[in-house]
């Protein structure tokens, strides 16, 4: 039952997190509907069973099983994030540019993950994070490029300015990923 309630918990300071940084940014309904589909019969068994408080449970599934239902499960439900935008031709996978919402609501996504499982979080550890990571995703050029310029963003002017920034100026940035 403690697990239960620990992982109930941790699925609802990032979902809340999410929602704070999405309502910010003017996406309201992302910020509404975000990680629906954890609380899911399909999603929330596993995550209490793999439940570590640090990391997703995701991880540990993985790890354990060699894959992980409930993550196909929510990637398949959730269009912000990266592996719902791939496609593969010739045996060869590749991205699908995404939609510019998407690619804001995955942005707040990265932040709140970090704030949630990284106790020590700091403006650079998003960019970090995802520098690591990213050479084993699968990303089009042009939504790979605009995610590193958020990051940066948040490395150099901080969460709250390159929030700022993105509320004030969506229109135009709208339109430079879309011309990307």
């Amino acid at each position: 039952m403690k697990k239960y309630l620990k992982h109930f918990l941790t699925i609802l300071r990032h979902k809340i997190v999410v929602m704070r940084l999405c309502f910010s940014i003017g996406l309201f309904w992302q910020g509404l509907v975000h990680d629906n589909s954890k609380f899911s019969h399909k999603e929330f068994p596993d995550g209490v069973k793999y439940y570590q408080g640090d990391k997703s449970p995701i991880s540990l599934e993985k790890s354990t099983k060699g894959y992980s239902y409930a993550w196909q499960h929510h990637h398949n439900l959730n269009p912000h994030h990266w592996e719902y935008w791939t496609d593969w031709t010739d045996g060869k996978i590749y991205g699908i540019k995404i939609p510019f919402k998407y690619v804001l609501e995955m942005f707040c996504d990265y932040i709140s993950a970090g704030k949630t499982y990284k106790k020590d979080w700091n403006r650079h550890y998003p960019l970090e994070y995802f520098n690591k990571h990213k050479d084993n995703r699968v990303y089009h050029e042009k939504t790979l490029s605009f995610l590193i310029m958020l990051f940066e963003s948040v490395d150099n002017l901080g969460l709250e300015n390159t929030i700022k920034f993105i509320r004030q100026n969506k229109r135009s940035l709208r339109k430079v990923y879309e011309n990307y």
